[in-house]
């Protein structure tokens, strides 16, 4: 609590810092806050965060980074089960990685695109991207890459009723999430697993996910793992026909969710997306505005230089008939 009034404070203090170096320094402490926001779960203040962040990454042309906040963004509407506006944002990364030559960033936009795929159900789509990004994935060979792979590979094997290949996908994606120490990407394939297992009826395996994910969520306060736990549980105790024990979970989860994102909160995201899109148009303005300034001033010094050139050729020209007057 005590860093994020810290951070607050800061961040005050550079608003008012109308240098670029005050600007790009803002932009990074956005985007860290808003990483920090989203761990704790207050999506509204991480995306309000990570819209400020990439208006600023765009107007200091930090394309790079641009588009990487472009994907935080969409992955916080994936998790909030919104996959039009998770769409709209990884087609904002993708357009603003487009020129960067960046592979690691041209290929998580390719994986964000698959989840895309994936929430609108578009499945074989999904596997043909997937397939299609496979070359670059091998020649990054980084686990953080890896463990996304065979984790939408996992969910598409799953939704193609492919079970053994499904089970497969998730625990190699588990392997390299445990690698990679990250407790987020440990959570959401476990998740994954334990959805599946119940989909299987293999209800002790289940179980002991659904239980690894809520100690997990608690230990690292993860609201939105600890509903998904909920929910888990609430299914478990059904196929259990243990329905007070389902019942109650089921409320568990119900008022969890319902606190995690109000009605009130989501008025306030129609509200920031609202300012995004007059804010992203007003720096598209300021930018063709600029162009056209620079165009003009161009398109001057070419005047400038043709009545120069053309006063040039005129002089010599009287010279020479002068000096051809002189002769004769």
């Amino acid at each position: 609590r005590n860093s994020f009034l810290h951070a607050d404070t800061l961040a005050a203090r550079l608003k008012q810092d109308q240098s670029q170096a005050g600007e790009n320094e803002l932009a990074y402490l956005n985007l860290n806050l808003g990483n920090n926001y989203l761990k704790s779960a207050d999506y509204l203040k991480a995306i309000s965060l990570y819209i400020s962040a990439a208006l600023l990454f765009e107007k200091l042309n930090n394309k790079t980074f641009a588009a990487n906040t472009y994907l935080n963004i969409s992955n916080v509407y994936e998790l909030l089960n919104q996959p039009q506006k998770s769409a709209f944002y990884t087609q904002m990364a993708a357009t603003a990685a487009e020129g960067t030559g960046n592979e690691r960033l041209l290929c998580a936009v390719q994986l964000a695109t698959v989840a895309d795929l994936l929430n609108t159900h578009e499945f074989k789509k999904a596997e043909a991207l997937l397939l299609k990004t496979e070359p670059m994935i091998k020649r990054l060979n980084s686990s953080y890459t890896n463990q996304n792979y065979f984790y939408y590979k996992g969910k598409i094997n799953r939704a193609l009723n492919r079970k053994q290949e499904a089970f497969q996908s998730f625990h190699q994606s588990l392997q390299y999430a445990r690698e990679n120490e990250d407790v987020f990407q440990v959570v959401d394939v476990m998740t994954a697993l334990f959805q599946t297992y119940l989909t299987d009826n293999d209800l002790p395996s289940a179980k002991k996910y659904i239980d690894s994910v809520l100690a997990f969520a608690e230990a690292n306060q993860l609201n939105m793992s600890r509903f998904r736990a909920f929910e888990g549980l609430a299914t478990w105790y059904e196929k259990k026909k243990d329905t007070i024990q389902s019942k109650r979970f089921s409320q568990r989860a119900t008022m969890l969710n319902d606190s995690l994102l109000s009605i009130d909160k989501k008025n306030q995201l129609v509200n920031l997306e609202t300012q995004f899109q007059v804010q992203a148009k007003e720096n598209e303005i300021k930018v063709l505005r600029t162009e056209q300034k620079l165009a003009k001033m161009d398109l001057r010094q070419k005047s400038i230089g043709n009545y120069i050139l053309s006063g040039g050729l005129v002089f010599l020209l009287l010279l020479s008939v002068l000096s051809y007057r002189t002769y004769r």
